[in-house]
């Protein structure tokens, strides 16, 4: 085990505290300290609040190997971020396609309601009479 108190040893890798890893994996704490001390999970030890605590390494999708492990935090910080930037990047055209497609149909919507404006009302159209009442006055 790795002790460190400020950074982790992998940069493409995260550290969840125990609680929540436990939750992430719907387990209890004392399993995920069995699961550590077993080897089952890679973690590490960190200067805490009230004493070392485990942090659990958890690899970061596409950053496997970007990093080099001796890397400043800024450069970690900009990979990690261009990392998110690249797999947002679908969601954003998607939103962009939708935002599109809301103002098409709005102008549509527009375009209908001003048409049915012009067009007289039918309820001057209408005889003065129910049309049950009309049925058997022929």
């Amino acid at each position: 085990m790795i002790h460190r108190s400020h950074a982790l040893s992998d940069p493409g890798a995260t550290g969840l505290s125990v609680g929540d890893a436990a939750t992430r994996l719907g387990v209890s704490e004392k399993t995920v300290r069995r699961w550590i001390k077993a080897g089952r999970l890679q973690a590490e030890l960190e200067a805490g609040k009230f004493g070392p605590q485990y942090r659990v390494l958890v690899p970061l999708p596409g950053l496997a190997g970007a990093v080099p492990a001796d890397a400043d935090p800024r450069t970690i910080a900009l990979t990690i971020a261009a990392a998110i930037d690249e797999r947002q990047a679908p969601l954003r055209d998607e939103i962009d396609r939708l935002g599109r497609a809301v103002q098409d149909l709005t102008r549509a919507i527009e375009a209908l309601l001003q048409s049915s404006s012009a067009e007289p009302a039918r309820g001057d159209a209408r005889p003065s009479r129910p049309r049950w009442r009309l049925l058997g006055a022929r």
